[in-house]
């Protein structure tokens, strides 16, 4: 595909190639020596307009082949966009979309039940516990004065098993459910942060509107003057000016 494009398009190679050469062409010429430091520089108005007709010709070739309506690289591309969008629309919309969109039916009440289950299990091993350790103070009670070395050792036990219960039911986690065909279902849980109260928040977690900002700062400037005259507080308008070159 690559080696196709370079092929039905070497012309415009070519011109890239040739507009390459004349760039480096006009550093050259343009590199002069200033107090032991070499620089680029335009050495008058003439040279300017000379300068500014051979980048027009750069530009101009750039819109031909990128960023335009109509550019080369819409029209190449274009073919390809739009196989792209009818297999989005068959494979995604018609065959994955409507399967996940059916599946959320299942997922819903299945996501209640492993809830459930786990609440269940959690409230069981808790039960457990409370239990053993019932049944572990019973035990310690149960015990007279000069009890025999199996009584005692019956208490230890039952002080074992309650801790052993206590255990598992702190660190209780439930099981996977598993079908017959070997899939499983069970919870995932992740932290996630919902902003509640806008006007809590502190500072480091605030983020500056650049397109409020903007809109603002186009919308209050002055037409004679051509000033900004918005004042936002820990914002600074700066007029920075760039080369244009019209073609």
């Amino acid at each position: 595909m690559a080696e196709r494009l370079r092929e039905t398009f070497a012309h415009k190679f070519a011109r890239r190639d040739a507009l390459l050469a004349g760039i480096e062409q006009w550093v050259e010429n343009h590199t002069f020596e200033v107090n032991g430091k070499k620089v680029v520089a335009i050495a008058d108005d003439v040279d300017q307009a000379a300068s500014t007709d051979q980048l027009g010709q750069i530009l101009t070739e750039i819109d031909g082949i990128y960023g335009k309506k109509g550019c080369l690289h819409e029209t190449v591309k274009g073919p390809f966009l739009q196989g792209g969008r009818i297999v989005d629309a068959i494979i995604k919309g018609d065959l994955a979309d409507k399967l996940t969109a059916e599946a959320a039916r299942l997922q819903g009440p299945m996501r209640e039940y492993q809830i459930a289950r786990a609440a269940r299990l959690k409230r069981e091993a808790e039960e457990a516990a409370a239990k053993a350790a019932a049944d572990a103070a019973a035990a310690a009670a149960s015990l007279a004065p000069g009890a025999g070395e199996d009584d005692l050792d019956r208490a230890m036990e039952a002080e074992q098993a309650a801790l052993d219960a206590q255990a598992r039911a702190q660190s209780a986690k439930p099981s996977l459910v598993r079908g017959d065909l070997g899939t499983t279902a069970g919870l995932r849980g992740v932290w996630k942060a919902y902003v509640r109260d806008l006007d809590k928040l502190p500072r480091d977690c605030l983020m500056a509107n650049m397109d409020v900002i903007t809109a603002k700062m186009k919308s209050s400037i002055d037409k004679k003057s051509n000033q900004v005259t918005i004042k936002i507080p820990g914002v600074e308008f700066v007029f920075e000016q760039s080369l244009s070159v019209r073609r």
